[in-house]
């Protein structure tokens, strides 16, 4: 199974992908904060990778990272960061780098 959280119509071409690998989707509402998302993310179950959409939150960047870190910890899906941006100075991107 591939998690995509946020919007479904922004992320609908990571949809076509999962078709190509032949695996399951399922989708998470965007929401403006990752933490009213984290246990509707778990309740799917396992899944082989998340993808996140990262313009959604209004979170600070420490903690979005810290909730993606607890959600892969508990059920070991690989994370994607969708990020709108390819500035490898962004906050978010270095956060998730280090």
């Amino acid at each position: 199974m591939i998690i995509i959280v946020g919007s479904e119509y922004r992320l609908s071409a990571m949809a076509v992908v999962t078709k190509r690998l032949d695996e399951t989707v399922g989708y998470i509402q965007e929401n403006i904060s990752i933490k009213n998302q984290e246990n509707d993310i778990l309740a799917l179950g396992e899944a082989k990778y998340i993808i996140y959409d990262i313009d959604q939150y209004f979170d600070e960047t420490a903690e979005i990272i810290n909730i993606i870190k607890r959600i892969q910890r508990v059920n070991k899906a690989k994370p994607i960061l969708y990020v709108a941006t390819d500035n490898p100075k962004s906050e978010i991107i270095k956060a998730a780098v280090a």
